[in-house]
């Protein structure tokens, strides 16, 4: 069975929470997440990674897919703005990157996720608010 991740990253969280507080940026993370969970697969994984990263399992999905629902999350994430409270409306953009089992992966899944994380790098690197996937 096909497996891929999605590791996404809020874009300039670091600004949110020194320009609104943290109370503001613990808002916009549990809204990202429920917002993440709402629109996801029920049999697919979103989990908070650390900070403001997720990762998101997607079972019985192979890399051309992966890259479709990673940029359909980037859309449904930063076309809609995230009302924090009734004068703060906020919109956040996220960058992902997506990987896709191989058989060569070690079993921890160490390796997949490894290569999620360099495609968020990338993403972030080519001007954030994007998703890098897989070549080949």
């Amino acid at each position: 069975m096909p497996i891929s991740l999605i590791m996404l990253d809020i874009d300039y969280f670091k600004t949110i929470n020194d320009t609104y507080g943290h109370l503001v940026g613990d808002r916009a993370l549990q809204l990202l997440s429920a917002r993440l969970r709402h629109n996801l697969r029920f049999y697919d994984t979103p989990f908070r990674y650390g900070g403001e990263e997720f990762v998101i399992i997607l079972s019985d999905t192979g890399k051309q897919e992966s890259v479709l629902i990673a940029h359909r999350i980037c859309c449904l994430i930063g076309d809609q703005a995230f009302v924090m409270n009734e004068e703060l409306d906020l919109t956040i953009t996220i960058s992902a990157g997506v990987a896709s089992l191989r058989p060569e992966d070690d079993g921890r899944g160490t390796s997949l996720l490894y290569r999620a994380d360099q495609n968020l790098l990338k993403a972030k690197t080519q001007g954030r608010n994007r998703v890098v996937g897989e070549e080949g």
